[in-house]
């Protein structure tokens, strides 16, 4: 008995050593002699200063705004975001890129998207397939009011679990869904789920020409944090690293309450949004979305037939692979899940718009 309690000790000793060192992986971002300067060239990279108001808002003199323009070019899949990808900075020092994952869901994206217009400022957000498949009408408001819009996968599958096929898979109907949802072209950026890459996923996403995107500062607003708690957390990594690509979570009722005074903070301590735009567009596979067209078609018709017809158009993914996939250097720094929504073999807007 003691020698089973004391391996048990013993394993559990390792799995608590394991989870702190990658708890907060933005720390060791913070701290690092390469997260200050902005290279004297990042391919790809151009900057533009922002010549009108975005999402059409009339700025007051208050207001945060936007600082200026990112607009990167996608060829070859680069990578951008220090927790996974050191070296290749693009904000400048006191900016930050704000970022939003795993949405839409309509009642914490629209109070999302309310406080960032209430400041005249803009954002860039990875949602997940069967979310925009869900709520279509939160996608296009996202793209009406000039935010930029990318992928997270079709249900926020960990790839490190899955195989190439059923990775593929996720990242494919992930692009497809957001574009129809959408109803135009989107950017090619992609956010892997739980930041969980790898070297295949990665191999594909460049053929594909999509840039990956990981983070540099973590909210931590899956962690059950307070909007209060989650604001001075986030500033004080900001005021630490100087800059960030910033993640939040825009399905949360606490990042909905937390926006608009992390905001204040950002603009009462000199710091300053800068949009990503991209200069290309990767387009998705078109049986996939001649598929997520018609099934969005056939929901906006009311006939049940036809959305049960265009439900079973779609197969399922790829079966797991029971064998481990090879990891490329991953940290778990988002513990959020998979979005509660129904599967796409059932009818995924009976939670309404």
């Amino acid at each position: 008995m003691r020698a089973v309690i004391l391996k048990r000790l013993a394993a559990a000793s390792i799995a608590f050593t394991f989870i702190a060192a990658f708890t907060d992986a933005s720390a060791l971002a913070e701290n690092s002699a390469e997260a200050n300067p902005l290279p004297a060239k990042v391919t790809g990279l151009t900057t533009t200063a922002l010549t009108k108001s975005p999402t059409g808002c009339k700025p007051s003199k208050s207001a945060l705004g936007v600082s200026r323009t990112i607009t990167i070019d996608t060829k070859g899949g680069p990578k951008y975001g220090f927790v996974n990808y050191p070296g290749n900075e693009i904000l400048k020092d006191k900016e930050v890129l704000l970022t939003f994952d795993d949405g839409p869901l309509p009642r914490y994206t629209n109070k999302v998207l309310e406080a960032l217009e209430k400041e005249c400022t803009l954002a860039t957000f990875f949602v997940v397939g069967r979310m925009s498949i869900a709520f279509p009408k939160t996608v296009k408001r996202i793209m009406k009011e000039g935010h930029t819009l990318g992928t997270h996968t079709w249900s926020h599958g960990n790839l490190q679990r899955g195989g190439s096929k059923r990775s593929i898979a996720q990242i494919e109907r992930g692009i497809a869904a957001a574009e129809a949802a959408a109803g135009q072209p989107i950017a090619p950026v992609f956010r892997f789920p739980y930041l969980g890459r790898t070297s295949a996923m990665e191999a594909h996403l460049k053929k594909r020409n999509i840039a990956m995107f990981s983070i540099d500062i973590d909210s931590r607003d899956t962690r059950g944090y307070s909007p209060s708690r989650m604001v001075s957390h986030t500033m004080a990594r900001l005021k630490s690293r100087g800059k960030g690509i910033v993640l939040f979570h825009d399905i949360k009722r606490t990042t909905a309450a937390a926006v608009a005074p992390f905001l204040r903070a950002l603009r009462k301590n000199g710091f300053k949004i800068v949009h990503l735009k991209t200069s290309n567009v990767s387009p998705p596979i078109t049986d996939l979305k001649k598929k997520y067209d018609k099934l969005l078609s056939a929901r906006s018709s009311g006939d049940k037939a036809k959305i049960r017809i265009a439900q079973k158009a779609f197969k399922s993914l790829p079966a797991r692979n029971k064998r481990s996939v090879k990891r490329s250097g991953t940290l778990k720094v988002n513990s959020a899940v998979t979005p509660s929504v129904p599967s796409i073999n059932s009818d995924p807007f009976k939670r309404g718009q």
